[in-house]
């Protein structure tokens, strides 16, 4: 990662490390945390990205979970239509 900081760097591209984060699949923690410039990189267990919800176990249920309440809420818009 730091090369890649690095590299970028030159080139006039930026990390924005403070909208940056980590997620390792099949362990909830990692052992050893991503640092650029001495900036620990928050490591997450799940994150949303175009609607779609991905987690560290590959546990689809809270997408599912999700799109059901999106399902609803629009359902219940048009009852009073």
């Amino acid at each position: 990662m730091a090369q890649l900081y690095e590299q970028g760097k030159r080139s006039g591209l930026v990390i924005n490390k403070a909208k940056t984060q980590t997620m390792v699949f099949k362990k909830d923690n990692i052992v050893q945390p991503v640092k650029i410039d001495n900036y620990t990189l928050e490591n997450v267990t799940w994150f949303m990205y175009l609607g779609s919800v991905f987690t560290y176990d590959n546990d689809c249920s809270q997408y599912l979970w999700t799109r059901i309440g999106k399902a609803t809420e629009v359902t219940k818009s048009m009852e009073n239509i």
